[in-house]
């Protein structure tokens, strides 16, 4: 609340001073219906969450799949595991071994 005061203050003196240097006043209420038009659409933009689904992009077939949350809020992220570094790098063996 202590911001919300000090920006109608701030807001009031700068009308104040206006009237003073015979400023139009309808451009100044023009000004100030921007600014809270633009305020309340910040706002409105930092409380809409985006979701996100990751997907390891594999075939076409995922493609396919993906375009059901074209009309969602839900955004789609794709992945390639099969990077350079995977296929060089040597596969581990999952053999179970046997005490002896």
């Amino acid at each position: 609340m202590q911001n919300a005061k000090k920006k109608k203050r701030e807001w009031l003196i700068i009308l104040r001073i206006a009237q003073h240097k015979s400023f139009p006043r309808t451009i100044l209420q023009k000004l100030g219906r921007q600014i809270k038009q633009k305020t309340k659409h910040t706002n409105m933009k930092k409380t809409k969450n985006k979701k996100w689904a990751t997907f390891s992009f594999i075939s076409p077939l995922i493609l396919r799949i993906t375009n059901l949350f074209r009309n969602t809020n839900l955004k789609v992220e794709f992945r390639c595991y099969n990077t350079i570094g995977n296929l060089i790098r040597p596969q581990k063996n999952h053999d179970i071994l046997t005490p002896q």
